[in-house]
């Protein structure tokens, strides 16, 4: 399955500014591996909040505050994934 890197649409527009900088944060560090884990992102999120440069926000509870509530931020993160491997 091929990736491809959202771009600046209203899918970000969405999100408050620091949400945004996370979602991007999520991004970038898993771009630098050379592939994007956003299955295992979804499925350990609280630990993945907890490294930087995503710790670097806030804790786990400020991070979800960010977003509005849990839901919300795993909605987000899995809105993203469907744009990055998305048609």
């Amino acid at each position: 399955m091929r990736c491809r890197k959202p771009q600046q649409t209203a899918f970000f527009n969405f999100f408050g500014s620091e949400a945004r900088e996370i979602l991007n944060d999520l991004l970038e560090k898993y771009a630098a591996d050379g592939e994007l884990r956003l299955v295992a992102v979804r499925k350990h999120l609280p630990d993945v909040l907890k490294v930087p440069p995503i710790s670097h926000r806030g804790n786990v509870a400020e991070i979800i505050r960010k977003y509005g509530g849990a839901d919300q931020l795993r909605n987000g993160v899995n809105q993203l994934q469907s744009r990055l491997y998305g048609a």
